[in-house]
């Protein structure tokens, strides 16, 4: 009931996969996304002990924070067997364009029929405590004469849950110092504003009516290319592909290029030692990008 009508969390929402295996072995019971591009990984207690269910939930989150948008793109597609990708379902869903940032945010969620004393202390200690985004819901069922009802209770108020702490996350605030370390490193280079700590950051390249996006993950940065609004417009795409054969050749032989023309660099996120190699790569990619955009798409 939950995967086909998600909306009755109280948060209308999209699947984007059921029982998603995580890097680790694990599976997600439910991945998806809201409105506004959160992410929320929504976990069925069953018959697990309360440790267990609040542990592995948390360790799914662990995991689902790193997911960027191609990843998500991926997800979906292995999940569903229609003729739409992601970009297409999330605007029937919304009416609305998928967002390009994307995941900067999570919301985890224990769905039971009832929480034991033990994990409803844990949920509350994380959430109250660390800000750490996790909730419960309860789902009751019973009838009225010939008639059924399902009864929804929340162990913390949805409303607060998402932004309790009042800060940044811990990924919010990886992202802030990596983008600080970009500027410093490239005082030069067109990069983000003071204080930014979402994982894109956009350059308009108005000849071509295209934005190049940089974006930070957990295992790897990259740069694609998206429309003014969105990427999940048809007319965008196409005009996406009209510079993949010439960024192929400006970027050389072995380059990988996938959906919306995006190029990856595979690299520990984490490690800041690694953090000058991957922002002088950002910086020299978003470069050819640019040059090939200006160029325009039939130039040799």
């Amino acid at each position: 009931m939950l995967a086909k009508d998600p909306g009755i969390c109280g948060i209308e929402l999209l699947v984007v996969g059921r029982q998603v295996r995580t890097r680790y072995g694990g599976y997600i019971d439910l991945l998806a996304l809201d409105a506004d591009g959160r992410v929320h990984v929504l976990e069925l207690k069953r018959d697990r002990t309360p440790r267990d269910v609040v542990a592995q939930t948390l360790d799914y989150g662990s995991w689902v924070q790193g997911l960027g948008l191609e990843d998500l793109e991926q997800i979906y597609l292995d999940h569903h067997d229609d003729k739409t990708d992601l970009g297409m379902a999330f605007s029937e869903r919304f009416d609305s364009p998928l967002p390009d940032v994307v995941n900067a945010d999570q919301q985890f969620t224990i769905i039971a029929s009832e929480l034991d004393p033990t994990s409803a202390r844990i949920v509350e200690f994380l959430a109250e405590s660390y800000g750490v985004p996790v909730n419960a819901v309860f789902f009751r069922h019973f009838k009225d004469d010939d008639r059924d009802y399902l009864a929804r209770t929340w162990l913390l108020d949805p409303s607060e849950a998402v932004t309790r702490s009042g800060s940044l996350s811990r990924l919010g605030q990886f992202r802030r110092d990596f983008w600080a370390h970009f500027v410093k490193l490239l005082p030069d280079a067109p990069g983000p504003r003071s204080g930014y700590a979402d994982s894109n950051v956009y350059h308009l390249v108005e000849p071509a009516g295209l934005r190049i996006c940089q974006y930070l993950a957990q295992d790897k940065v990259g740069v694609y290319l998206t429309g003014v609004t969105g990427r999940g417009d048809a007319e965008v795409k196409k005009r996406i592909a009209m510079y993949t054969d010439a960024l192929v050749k400006e970027l050389g032989e072995g380059a990988k290029i996938y959906g919306s023309g995006t190029t990856v660099l595979q690299v520990d996120s984490n490690d800041r030692h690694n953090w000058d190699e991957m922002a002088r790569w950002l910086e020299h990619r978003r470069a050819i990008y640019e040059r090939v955009l200006l160029k325009g798409p039939n130039s040799d």
